[in-house]
């Protein structure tokens, strides 16, 4: 990711298995992050903040 650059971060918050689902091609080339309920565990929002520099968007 570059510098600076913003992102999309494939989020499932249901049990949608991602062989068959119906979303972009490129999306199921990366890796889905699982949030079941749509929680954010406090381990994922610390690596989102490092992915961002901190940074709130």
């Amino acid at each position: 990711m570059a510098a600076g650059a913003r992102f999309i971060l494939p989020v499932c918050i249901d049990d949608t298995p991602e062989k068959g689902a119906l979303v972009p091609e490129q999306f199921l080339k990366t890796h889905w992050m699982r949030l079941p309920g749509g929680t954010v565990a406090p381990e994922i929002a610390a690596r989102l903040q490092e992915m961002t520099g901190g940074k709130s968007r």
